[in-house]
């Protein structure tokens, strides 16, 4: 069954299910279509988890976890009902060098691969994983342009961690820690990135791109730096 592109195009939230679909470029799941849609539905939910591809909307659900000998009932993100939004899957898609047909209308008029064993080596699906295509390093730029756009960046960083940061001081109603606002951005940086700079967080740095599309790494101990410089600058003006 084909997709109504027309209809799909007025889409801009999507369930993980309804993305993986309409990634397989068909508008029903058949048996035939099965093993495909569930290597790409993998996909996407091991991007949401690892922050790779940033959710609008994750929910939670109950589970039963044994813990010091009893079984308890604990929250836990349910990452196969995230909800997904059209700029951040396009996102997804460009960085790993994908076009689906209905992210992208200009792929429109290429022959369908539904339903073929094609389909998986087309778009680099394997397993439970992407396969990322490092994109090329460009030369370093030494002028006066190069050194704005290197203030730029560092303010867009900047900016998130203040931002986080106050937001905690209201919510604790008092100076969080460094690990504190490291461990904010980590779990609710789709709450507090608003110019959609964060590409993954994990136990020793932040990964993020520039306005400029220009990849950048952030370490903790180097957050934790920034942190306490705002912290000290309160307590000055105070």
């Amino acid at each position: 069954m084909g997709i109504n592109y027309a209809a799909a195009d007025l889409l801009h939230r999507f369930t993980v299910s309804e993305a993986a679909m309409l990634w397989c470029d068909v508008g029903k799941i058949t048996e035939e279509h099965i093993p495909q849609f569930m290597i790409m539905k993998s996909a996407i939910v091991e991007a949401v988890k690892a922050s790779k591809l940033k959710a609008a909307e994750v929910p939670y659900k109950i589970v039963e976890r044994r813990m010091n000998g009893g079984l308890y009932d604990m929250q836990e993100p349910d990452y196969e009902k995230a909800i997904l939004t059209r700029k951040a899957l396009i996102k997804w898609a460009e960085r790993n060098n994908q076009k689906p047909r209905f992210l992208f209308p200009e792929m429109r008029g290429e022959a369908s691969a539904a339903g073929e064993g094609t389909m998986i080596t087309q778009y680099n699906i394997h397993a439970d994983h992407v396969v990322v295509t490092p994109t090329p390093k460009q030369p370093k730029a030494t002028n006066a342009a190069s050194k704005a756009a290197s203030t730029s960046r560092e303010s867009e960083m900047h900016a998130l961690i203040e931002r986080v940061y106050y937001a905690l001081r209201n919510e604790l109603d008092g100076e969080p820690s460094g690990k504190q606002v490291y461990r904010a951005i980590e779990t609710r940086h789709v709450e507090f990135d608003n110019d959609d700079i964060i590409q993954e967080v994990n136990a020793a740095e932040i990964l993020w791109v520039s306005s400029q599309g220009n990849e950048q790494k952030m370490k903790l101990s180097t957050l934790i730096n920034i942190v306490s410089k705002i912290r000290t600058s309160q307590k000055i003006h105070a």
